[in-house]
């Protein structure tokens, strides 16, 4: 019986690879939809800028190797990246672009920035105090701390290190809010929002999913496509699988498509993983354990002692020192 965490996260790789070849669609509907909004930090550009460089250096080696018939072992080996990766990298049908980016929903600050903003300028740099302030303001939920990183954010941007105590306002420490810029959405986070449950998406992200699904027809198929099989997976609805399939081989997905032979290759045991009541929960935990007993004897135990620490089980469990009774 095929696992049917296993299928879901399979499900996920094939539609990375899908939207690798789709970046300037996400871009586009990132840009209408402002998901992601944020400052990065001069050290994050830099990262971004580096891993750029040597992602985009990769990606022309590969491809320049891959032309020449050199083979995928060889390349690997030559650049110092595994197989895998090798393969990704001739997937795709464009330059690679920076994985710099983490989705990040409005904080309970942002309505009072512009309010934190106006008394750093009058000279107040106690978190502290601002964090009072706001409080007989009438503002609720709010910590000291989401004021303290804020602040501490003022005094870098102005080179002004600890600096707590009031200050006579002046030209030089005055605060303009720095604009929002947008931050790149991956691949990998659009693949794993189209397998997530609808109703689990903030709003921000259904928007950027629809946004993205109305660009382009075929994206709007894959994600179709997607939702079915993520509804058969949730709902155990394993005899709408041979439907499934039909449609995806009449679609224009290849990586779906790959997906689909995948399966087939194995068709009994996944129509009973998405049929039946069981799982693989108990074998992967099992699986789990083991490891974790190698583990704790670094890999040097033999079979027999694996066996004996396997197979006896402590009452009180010790072998796991975080378990709760």
């Amino acid at each position: 019986m095929a696992d049917r965490w296993h299928l879901l996260n399979s499900l996920t790789k094939a539609v990375e690879r899908f939207f690798l070849n789709h970046t300037q669609d996400i871009k586009a509907a990132n840009a209408a939809t402002e998901m992601l909004k944020g400052q990065p930090t001069k050290k994050e550009i830099e990262r971004s800028q580096k891993r750029t460089k040597r992602m985009v250096d990769n990606y022309a080696q590969i491809k320049a190797l891959h032309k020449n018939k050199i083979p995928i072992l060889h390349i690997a080996r030559q650049l110092g990246l595994s197989r895998e990766t090798v393969y990704q990298y001739l997937a795709k049908s464009e330059p690679p672009i920076s994985k710099q980016a983490t989705y990040g929903g409005k904080s309970k600050i942002d309505p009072h920035k512009s309010y934190l903003i106006k008394r750093w300028n009058e000279g107040i740099r106690n978190a502290s105090q601002l964090h009072r302030e706001l409080i007989e303001l009438g503002v609720q939920d709010l910590k000291v701390g989401s004021v303290k990183n804020f602040v501490s954010r003022l005094r870098r941007a102005k080179g002004e290190g600890r600096s707590f105590k009031p200050q006579e306002p002046n030209v030089q420490n005055q605060f303009k809010g720095a604009k929002s810029s947008l931050r790149i959405v991956t691949a990998k986070q659009v693949a794993h929002l189209c397998v997530s449950k609808p109703e689990g998406l903030r709003s921000e992200q259904q928007k950027f999913l629809n946004q993205l699904t109305q660009t382009n027809s075929v994206i709007a198929q894959c994600y179709e496509l997607i939702s079915q099989f993520c509804a058969m997976v949730k709902e155990r609805r394993g005899s709408e699988l041979d439907d499934w399939l039909e449609r995806v081989y009449a679609s224009e997905v290849k990586e779906l498509q790959t997906f689909a032979r995948q399966l087939e290759k194995d068709k009994a045991a996944v129509v009973a993983g998405l049929t039946l009541i069981w799982s693989q929960g108990q074998t992967e935990g099992q699986v789990q354990r083991l490891k974790y007993l190698k583990r704790q004897m670094y890999g040097q135990a033999g079979f027999s002692l694996l066996k004996r620490r396997l197979l006896h089980r402590n009452k009180n469990r010790s072998e796991y020192p975080f378990h709760v009774n």
